[in-house]
């Protein structure tokens, strides 16, 4: 029978030494209750073992992820070994002597918990279970990892904060249980090392065991004592509890590896609602801060921001929910999983961030938000989350983030019926402020675009006005009364209706206002003043209602563009109509012109040309054309190509042969234009009538000119302001490089022109912001709208002629233009004055903003290339 003992051990014995570290910590908080684990006490004599300074031992490992509590605790059970009662499959399977008997302490929580489980989980895991309990506990407002026994009435506290810990049970070198922390540091203060010495010292003496209880028996208690066997441990995790724990042994290769982030266990639903005071928002910026666990099955977390009063019901300042149904009603990613919840409260509005990324993209205004957030305030939470952390409230800043003044936004879509502006300012001591509603034009000018809506807003009223061709329309002003407060907080909404604006203040109605100008023509919002914009407008636009389809150009037509329209003839259908506006999206007699309208009549199969101009208000006819061959059948899709050519605008449908519609048109009145209108004067396109668009676009030609003898066509080049991020700024650049191939002679001319909705010259189209001219070594400025030039005759004022004193031998030339506050700087060969000192600059009277489009024009210069156009920023231009 020793035979048989002895070959068992060294067989056990072999395994181990030829094990060579190969097991791995158990995670024992995977989700499962019972642990059964293989145990045998010969691997404490393998290779892992041989440096006793760094052997490792059997054991526990615990850590609390960054931002993890333990507040409800982590509770492990186990069958006795110590307690010395037979029975079950556990590691009490022999009697121990009353001597070495340890028993749980009476009336201690950790005993009930374990003796309240074993009803439920242990009955065949031994007769009576010991158990430990970790858990985290405020001590003087900080959280400590703190630690009970059911065998002890000692409180063990792990020290503050603290995230890595583990219990040793002993090794060669070392045979009572012992704690360590972070990198196996020793712990002061709970080491019961001396009770176990003493006892060692004491037991021949007959001591027992159970006077001497504490940490440094827990191996001895909860190892089996023979060579191999299961060890069953029971782990029960609060719902809340997010440390993880696991065991240790001698034969691991690796350390216990963090895991991510988890609370309680697998029939845990984590859950939330309680009040937590925050302190007191002032002025400024703070930020709540909320660090939880989302449940993997939540569908509805509340989280509100109240106002705490002590003489009335609490007032919500703001509310909303995720995954829920409270408004806004917020979906986002993450379920089950640690989130960082912070509310960034920016006075009278506030931002969600759901770890370190904002919530929408936007904004939240809760009602009533002028009032302010702000006061004595504490956050609600309910819901399926739990709390790591007690909600914070930190101060970002005293002072508000605004929006510099002037603001100016482009709308790159169409107002239609329905469309609102909100305006959410704070108003300063003066108290007064503009806000516009502005049609091709950011800021404003008498000749360029309109002022389709100017509310002026002082400390006692409101006053409504429109500005359009040249003047004020004093017959479409208005006023109305109201008294406004420095310092305090405003929304202005607009409503917008084809008949009328609708203006609201604080959420209450206004003034109903209206004027003659359409809606649609609304392309720029403009907020100036003594005022703080807290935001950018926000701007919901309405749907259109009416028949027909607006294509807003991204550029003007040029010769040679080819308009590609797609569409479908119903079969009731009549006819329809094409419009090539200018300055409008669609017709109307107040604004804008129709360079070219086309009525397909689809029962006479007729086309009828017309024009119309505003300034003439009547619509000319041209010829009659005849399309036989190109019929629309009725029911069927067609792709109609209009090309925009030298004399006029050819189509052809579905690639049949092209016919000409109609003829570049010149006024009735010769006094209103001389030259005809050209197609670059078409900004807009639109489609009315009995049929069905499904896309417009331009093809621009291929090559620069066309010149056979049906069709001829010859493209202007030009160089875009590209107004993306807004027009041409003060500061920004404009640079024009000429390449010689041969020496400046006599008699050469460098033309450089600056247009505002023009590619050319046009006495009645467009306007040039400004002309720069060369010619020999005379430099000239000049600008021309209202159908005006600035300086009529140069020969006579020479204020904007320059002598300049340009090397024959030049192999470059050099043109450096710069938009500043009062009009454009020059420098011409690195040189900004002229032979007599004089600066290169012209103020002209269109501002820098006005600039679209640059074009260069010369004669009598040979050069490598064509002229090359660039700007700073290098993406101005386009």
């Amino acid at each position: 029978m020793r035979l048989i003992l002895i070959l068992s051990i060294f067989f056990l014995l072999f395994t181990f030494i030829n094990s060579q570290c190969s097991t791995k910590p158990i995670w024992l908080t995977a989700g499962e209750i019972k642990n059964s684990i293989e145990y045998n006490s010969l691997a404490q004599c393998s290779p892992c073992m041989k440096n006793p300074e760094h052997a490792k031992t059997f054991g526990l490992s615990f850590r609390l992820p960054t931002d993890g509590q333990c507040d409800d605790g982590l509770l492990i059970c186990y069958p006795s070994t110590l307690h010395g009662i037979i029975g079950g499959d556990g590691p009490n399977i022999a009697a121990v002597k009353g001597q070495f008997k340890v028993g749980n302490k009476k009336y201690n929580n950790v005993t009930r918990d374990c003796a309240k489980h074993w009803k439920n989980d242990g009955k065949d895991s031994g007769s009576v279970w010991h158990g430990i309990f970790l858990y985290t506990k405020r001590v003087d407002g900080k959280r400590h990892t703190m630690m009970n026994m059911s065998i002890s009435s000692k409180e063990y506290d792990f020290g503050l904060n603290r995230r890595q810990f583990s219990i040793h049970f002993g090794n060669q070198s070392k045979f009572l249980t012992y704690p360590t922390v972070g990198n196996e540091q020793h712990v002061s203060g709970i080491d019961d090392e001396f009770i176990g010495i003493s006892f060692l010292e004491d037991v021949q003496k007959g001591a027992f065991l159970r006077e001497y209880v504490g940490l440094w028996m827990l191996g001895l208690d909860m190892l089996a004592p023979s060579l191999q066997l299961n060890i069953n441990l029971f782990i029960y995790r609060g719902c809340n509890c997010t440390m993880e724990a696991w065991f240790t042994q001698p034969t691991d290769s690796e350390a216990p590896i963090d895991r991510e982030i988890a609370a309680g266990s697998v029939n845990c639903i984590k859950t939330i609602n309680g009040t937590a005071q925050l302190g007191n928002i002032g002025k400024g910026e703070s930020a709540v801060n909320i660090m939880g666990l989302t449940d993997k099955k939540a569908d509805n977390i509340v989280v509100e921001l109240l106002r705490s009063s002590a003489d009335k019901d609490d007032k919500s300042l703001i509310s909303f929910s995720l995954w829920g149904h409270k408004t806004p009603e917020l979906t986002l990613d993450g379920k089950g999983s640690k989130q960082k919840f912070q509310i960034l409260i920016h006075g009278y509005s506030f931002t969600i961030w759901i770890n370190g990324k904002i919530l929408g993209e936007q904004r939240y205004w809760p009602a009533g938000w002028w009032n302010g957030i702000n006061g004595n305030v504490k956050v609600k939470l309910t819901g399926q989350m739990m709390l790591l952390e007690d909600p914070s409230l930190d101060k970002i800043s005293d002072e508000l983030d605004s929006i510099v003044l002037p603001f100016v936004k482009k709308l790159r879509k169409v107002v239609f019926n329905g469309t609102t502006f909100t305006f959410r300012v704070q108003l300063g001591d003066q108290k007064d402020f503009n806000i516009l509603l502005l049609h091709d034009r950011p800021d404003f000018h008498e000749y360029i675009g309109a002022t389709i809506l100017q509310m002026k807003i002082n400390s006692t009223k409101v006053v409504f006005e429109v500005f359009y061709y040249g003047k004020l329309q004093l017959n479409e002003s208005a006023s109305e009364n109201y008294s406004f407060n420095a310092g305090q907080a405003y929304e202005f909404r607009i409503d917008i209706f084809d008949k009328e604006y609708q203006v609201k203040v604080n959420g209450e109605s206004f003034k109903n206002y209206s004027n003659s100008m359409p809606i649609w023509t609304i392309n720029f919002l403009r907020v100036q003043g003594n005022v703080t914009l807290l935001v950018e407008p926000e701007i919901n636009f309405g749907a259109q209602q009416k028949a027909g389809f607006s294509k807003r150009l991204e550029r003007v037509l040029n010769y040679g563009d080819n308009v590609r329209i797609f569409f479908k003839v119903p079969e009731n259908a009549k006819k329809f109509q094409i419009y090539f506006m200018h300055e409008s999206s669609e017709f109307n007699k107040m604004i804008g012109d129709v360079v070219l309208k086309l009525e397909f009549d689809l029962n006479s199969h007729k086309v009828l040309c017309s024009h119309y101009l505003h300034m003439e208000s009547v619509f000319k006819p041209c010829k009659n054309t005849s399309y036989t061959t190109q019929k629309f059948k009725k029911g069927q899709s067609f792709t109609l190509q209009i090309l925009a050519a030298a004399d006029g605008y050819y189509g052809h449908v579905d690639e049949k042969s092209p016919q000409k519609f109609g003829q570049h048109f010149k006024p009735i009145n010769q006094s209103v234009a001389s030259k005809p209108i050209p197609p670059w004067a078409i900004d807009h396109i639109r489609f009315d009538g009995d049929a069905e668009v499904r896309a417009i676009d331009v093809i621009g030609a291929t090559k620069q000119n066309s010149k056979n003898n049906i069709i001829t066509w010859d493209r202007i080049q030009f160089t875009q302001i590209n107004d993306t991020n807004g027009h041409l700024k003060v500061g920004e650049r404009i640079f024009i490089l000429f390449k010689l191939k041969m020496a400046l002679g006599t008699h050469f001319n460098i033309t450089i022109n600056l247009f505002n909705e023009a590619l050319q010259f046009h006495d009645l189209i467009g306007k040039t912001v400004m002309k720069v001219e060369l010619c020999d070594n005379i430099l000239q400025f000049n600008s021309y709208y209202n159908k005006h030039w600035m300086v009529p005759d140069p020969a006579r004022n020479t204020s904007f002629t320059f002598t300049m004193n340009l090397a024959k031998s030049l192999t470059e030339l050099k043109f450096e233009i710069t938009a500043m506050d009062a009009g454009f700087g020059l420098s011409l060969e690195g040189k900004d004055e002229d032979v007599n000192g004089k600066k290169l600059f012209y103020p002209g009277n269109t501002p820098t903003w006005a600039v679209q489009y640059i074009t260069v024009d010369y004669r009598n210069i040979t050069l490598e290339e064509e002229p090359k156009v660039t700007c700073k920023p290098e993406e101005r231009c386009k």
